[in-house]
């Protein structure tokens, strides 16, 4: 294909490994874990970290988590993607690509073929609706590596966050409301992704407002706000929140998917699973709204050890709430969010 005066879209997540296969996910997690932005320590000591520790025991632990959501046709995440990429090239008329973080259908690999395919313009869009140091700032870093190592000459331009987008607030909302109108539930919690606290602090340009008080994140102004995780995940949950009719019940947030010992966000989803079962909570939604599409977070972490958790705990009802995924109405909202950022 080429494209004349037309603009190319590269959706980029995470990724997933390429077999649900010991090492198909050593050498995924080994590329996730060595990037400086997830583990944001000197190269020497994330390397003595990754390979020394956290590999030899933390591989066969992911290993049974994908192998207990693997598909016929491999990873969720792909495959949802897939399907979303697809829909929405056909849908608006656009020439689409996946470019995934980590493991296969690379980001660099994407930046290439439309280099090649001659669009006159690349959107690389980070399919994370908050920005983070480990995804949306990790997405910007490589792609600016790759346009250094191949010296690409296609002008790229690196799609806004969308956590507050009317668009993605109604469809979350959406989605929500129709849950809530087909089933009783006690409560409803956000699970966000956490993220160290470190890196929060990193993301403040200004050096001065991170963490100085208990309001900071609320309290933000917009310079700082775009790149605060935290804000931006406040924003999210109170605009769905707004958004509901009157009578849903309480909401509550968390971040969930901790590693290793540093100070983390919190409260942890662990935590309030626990905690919310000892005050009497028997039926619980929970939503992710740091994904778009379902992957080990949701599926695993949330839907199997989750549920068993809190199941465990004295409730007796848990329901994970499907990510947007593939839907129609989200691939029509998505369109609107594509001409309206970037």
């Amino acid at each position: 294909m080429h494209s004349k005066d037309k603009t190319g879209y590269i959706f980029s997540n995470i990724g997933s490994p390429s077999s649900a296969t010991y090492w198909g996910v050593w050498k995924y997690l080994a590329e996730f874990l060595m990037d400086e932005n997830v583990i944001d320590i000197p190269a020497l000591g994330r390397a003595l970290l990754v390979y020394g520790i956290i590999l030899p025991k933390r591989t066969h632990k992911s290993l049974e988590a994908y192998q207990s959501i693997w598909e016929d046709d491999g990873s969720p995440l792909l495959s949802i993607s897939r399907d979303f990429a697809t829909k929405v090239s056909e849908r608006f008329d656009i020439p689409v690509k996946l470019g995934m973080r980590y493991g296969k259908l690379s980001l660099e690999s994407a930046i290439r073929d439309f280099e090649r395919e001659g669009v006159t313009k690349i959107v690389v869009v980070p399919m994370y609706p908050q920005y983070a140091m480990a995804t949306t700032l990790s997405v910007e870093k490589e792609v600016a590596r790759c346009v250094q190592k191949h010296r690409i000459q296609t002008p790229i331009e690196m799609m806004q966050p969308f956590y507050k987008h009317p668009k993605y607030i109604a469809s979350l909302t959406n989605r929500l409301e129709t849950e809530l109108n087909r089933a009783h539930y006690d409560h409803v919690l956000f699970s966000y992704h956490g993220v160290p606290v470190r890196q929060l602090e990193k993301m403040d340009r200004s050096g001065t407002h991170c963490m100085a008080s208990a309001e900071c994140c609320e309290t933000v102004d917009p310079e700082i706000g775009k790149y605060c995780y935290r804000h931006q995940v406040l924003d999210t949950t109170r605009l769905v929140t707004e958004s509901l009719s009157a009578g849903h019940p309480p909401v509550s947030l968390s971040f969930q998917s901790r590693l290793g010992n540093d100070v983390w966000t919190t409260p942890a989803t662990t935590d309030v699973l626990d905690d919310l079962a000892a005050k009497g909570v028997k039926r619980l939604l929970i939503l992710s709204p740091a994904f778009v599409a379902d992957c080990l977070e949701t599926l695993e972490e949330l839907a199997i050890e989750g549920k068993e958790q809190f199941l465990a705990a004295g409730g007796e009802e848990l329901h994970c709430l499907p990510c947007l995924n593939s839907g129609d109405d989200w691939v029509a909202a998505f369109g609107h969010i594509l001409t309206e950022l970037h």
